[in-house]
C-alpha cells in the first residue's frame, strides 16, 4: 500500500523553541501500533492450533472465507486493523518535523531501531509533487523534515 503526505502536513506549525515537540506523540502512536501488531500476530500460532485447518483459510479481512471458523475470521479483521493503525502512525511519523534538537535525535534513533526489526514498510506519495511516479521511503519524508529542523534550530 503506498500512502500520501502532503507538504502542508510536513509544515513546521509551531515555535521550534517555545512549544512541546510533536516527534514524542508520533513517536510513541507508532511504538504503540507497533506493538498491538506484533502482540496479536504473536497468537497466531495459539489460535491455529485450535481451529482445523480446512476452517482456517482466510487470509485477510478483505478476502474472507465465510465457512471458516469466526474465531479465524475475527483475528484477521483485528490483524487488518492493527495493520491499518500500525501504517496510519508510520505516514504521521513521516510527516512530522521534530522541533527540538532531542527530537531529532529521538527520531534518528528509533528509525535506526525498527531498521534492525520490521524496518519501514510503506511506500509514500508527495502530494504537493505530480511528476513523483513511484513512491518513495519513509527516510525520504524522515530526512526532508530532519534538514527542515535542523535549519530552523541552527538559525
Amino acid at each position: 500500500m503506498n500512502m500520501a503526505v502532503s507538504a502542508a502536513a510536513l509544515s513546521v506549525s509551531t515555535s521550534l523553541t517555545t512549544e512541546l515537540d510533536p516527534i514524542f506523540a508520533a513517536l510513541d502512536a507508532h511504538k504503540c501500533a507497533v506493538a498491538a501488531y506484533n502482540a496479536l500476530v504473536h497468537q497466531e500460532d495459539s489460535i491455529e492450533k485450535t481451529i482445523p485447518p480446512e476452517r482456517r483459510r482466510t487470509l485477510s479481512a478483505e478476502e474472507i472465507i465465510e465457512k471458516d471458523d469466526p474465531r479465524w475470521i475475527s483475528y484477521h479483521q483485528n490483524l487488518d486493523r492493527l495493520a491499518d493503525a500500525e501504517i496510519e502512525a508510520e505516514c504521521q511519523l513521516a510527516s512530522v518535523v521534530p522541533t527540538s534538537l532531542n527530537g531529532v535525535i529521538a527520531l534518528l534513533e528509533y528509525s535506526v531501531e525498527i531498521e534492525k526489526g520490521i524496518g519501514f514498510r510503506q511506500s509514500y506519495f508527495d502530494l504537493d509533487d505530480e511528476k513523483q511516479k513511484i513512491g518513495r521511503s519513509w527516510y525520504y519524508f524522515a530526512n526532508r523534515n530532519l534538514i527542515e529542523s535542523l535549519r530552523e534550530l541552527a538559525a
